[in-house]
């Protein structure tokens, strides 16, 4: 049970950071930095395309490409004119020539100059001139230039009925298990991968930010007034949960502004998905996903905390924290190095092994969630093994913290760590 001294710190914990200018910047930052990430894209491409730019084409084929482009390229406000140069024109060098060297005459004209050769049907190859930066449009005119090639090589071959695009375009292949419940939908996997850099990003912050504090108390000599009042293990424990539920806080916000923009966001990326090939049919919400991930992040936090907050108590200096606080992050960084090929292989014998290991479990066992489904006696192996290892990490950590809180000079080497654990 948490007593009234440690719910005591916990409030000083909790309140002090949360008061922070720098955690009311962090906070409130990100949501604003999530908005622009969702409104600006599609503000500057509208503006960015408030001027129609114009494109000359040199139809040499003179089967009515230009009037086929322009169908095609009207709704990316590119307007397509043609083009007759005095001389004659049959590729880019040639289309060169003709134009001159005066760029401010021909400027005027067009942004863009286009050639499609006459011999296109057999082996030729269209030229685009620049007149100035077409930026992210310079991508559908490559594609509508192909289309129309396309088009009349098509026609060219007796098959005036065919259209292009629809004959050359992509196959989705669409996978379904034998057990439609097991299978996960491929966006699962890039939310997994999301949560998963969620975890990484907070385990590392806020328990380097549980080290720091424990340093902080050390190096400003409040600790001795603290432990004049209270138990050791009580202060651990107050500043593993104060943090804790500061880093809940500014989590719970984030995620509340992120559901809210998702609404208007994700709207907007279903076609960039569905591009990639994700199958967005029958997409539902992954509530499993959500509440495992959440379990295993309170508990993964614990026990990292209290790694964390032992290393804390070892330190002497700022200029020693990153030697000391290396070998606790280690377990953190490894789940993200080998998570490519856990998500490729979710259910390897190698996999189920490391996602049960609680220093790994965290992190692996939510992106195998979001990739498969875990059999159920996996996670709660997973979820027992990491109750244990909070309470033997906590054990051993509480020694560490209750002799290492009061201690001054030089970190202390591995003999002298086993006898603070040992006698602590």
């Amino acid at each position: 049970m948490i007593g009234r001294r440690t719910w005591t710190l916990i409030r000083r914990e909790y309140v002090q950071r949360v008061r922070n200018k720098w955690f009311l910047f962090a906070t409130f930052s990100v949501p604003i930095l999530m908005l622009a990430a969702t409104l600006l894209p599609g503000f500057l491409a509208g503006r960015s395309q408030a001027r129609a730019m114009v494109l000359a084409v040199v139809d040499r084929t003179h089967s009515g490409l230009e009037m086929r482009l322009s169908d095609l390229l009207v709704r990316d406000s590119i307007l397509v004119r043609s083009f007759q140069p005095d001389a004659s024109v049959e590729d880019l060098q040639s289309l060169r020539a003709a134009l001159g060297t005066d760029e401010t005459e021909i400027a005027v004209k067009a942004d863009a100059y286009l050639v499609i050769p006459e011999n296109i049907g057999s082996g030729g190859e269209p030229g685009l001139v620049e007149l100035r930066d077409l930026g992210g449009r310079i991508r559908r005119i490559r594609a509508a230039t192909q289309d129309v090639v396309q088009w009349h090589r098509l026609r060219q071959a007796g098959l005036e009925s065919v259209d292009a695009s629809e004959a050359l375009a992509p196959v989705t292949l669409r996978v379904q298990a034998f057990d439609p419940a097991g299978t996960r939908s491929e966006i699962f996997q890039v939310i997994g991968f999301i949560f998963a850099m969620m975890l990484y990003v907070m385990f590392l912050v806020y328990g380097q930010m549980v080290a720091r504090g424990v340093l902080e108390e050390k190096t400003s000599d409040i600790v001795e007034i603290l432990v004049s009042s209270v138990r050791p293990r009580e202060m651990m424990l107050g500043k593993i949960v104060g943090i804790g539920a500061v880093g809940l806080t500014q989590v719970g916000i984030w995620a509340v502004v992120g559901a809210t923009l998702s609404r208007f966001g994700l709207g907007g990326q279903l076609g960039e998905l569905i591009g990639l090939g994700m199958d967005l049919a029958g997409f539902a919400f992954p509530w499993s996903i959500l509440l495992f991930g959440f379990l295993y992040f309170v508990l993964g936090y614990l026990m990292y905390s209290a790694m964390f907050a032992g290393a804390g108590a070892m330190l002497t200096s700022e200029q020693d924290i990153q030697q000391v606080l290396i070998p606790v992050m280690m377990p953190i960084i490894v789940p993200i190095i080998i998570m490519p090929a856990v998500v490729d292989a979710p259910d390897a014998m190698w996999v189920q092994v490391l996602s049960m290991i609680p220093v790994f479990s965290p992190i692996l066992m939510p992106v195998r969630i979001s990739v498969m489904s875990v059999p159920l006696w996996q996670n709660l192996a997973a979820i027992g093994f990491l109750v244990l290892a909070i309470w033997a990490m906590a054990w051993v950590a509480g020694r560490i913290y209750r002799v290492g809180i009061l201690m001054k000079g030089k970190p202390p080497t591995l003999p002298q760590l086993a006898r603070w654990i040992r006698h602590g």
